[in-house]
């Protein structure tokens, strides 16, 4: 089906409107929703193998692609985001790694401590330590 340009063409001409409105849905940005749209059919002109038939028709296949590479492209985002705020506000790399292993160490005294507790009142304890973890974040 993709492998010939003629249907190509023709399977882009159906479907390019409806995988745009599938990116610019999730990304809120119409020139990321062009750039979407464009990964989407590229993908698909270069590795047409990846469609299977059997699984549904071209336009479901290709509105996933575009669901996919806009979810990845948010996700993305969002990291270089977190990254670039934890920077400016003067932490490095190291002190959020050195972050997350205080924070591992923190949560495995308390699950030592926990065991250590009669086991009537293991379940109490391990609610209220995840409730002080969950509102601490």
């Amino acid at each position: 089906m993709l492998e010939d340009s003629d249907a190509f063409c023709e399977c882009h001409a159906d479907h390019a409107q409806d995988v745009y409105i599938t990116a610019l849905v999730i990304l809120r940005d119409s020139d990321a929703a062009r750039d979407v749209a464009h990964d989407v059919f590229l993908r698909a002109w270069q590795r047409p193998g990846l469609y299977d038939p059997l699984l549904g028709s071209p336009g479901v296949w290709l509105r996933a692609v575009a669901r996919n590479i806009s979810i990845d492209r948010l996700r993305s985002a969002r990291r270089r985001a977190a990254y670039i705020g934890t920077r400016e506000q003067g932490a490095t790399p190291a002190d959020e790694l050195f972050s997350q292993l205080l924070a591992r160490e923190q949560l495995e005294s308390v699950r030592r401590a926990i065991r250590m507790l009669p086991s009537i009142h293991q379940p109490l304890a391990a609610l209220r330590a995840a409730v002080a973890t969950f509102s601490a974040t």
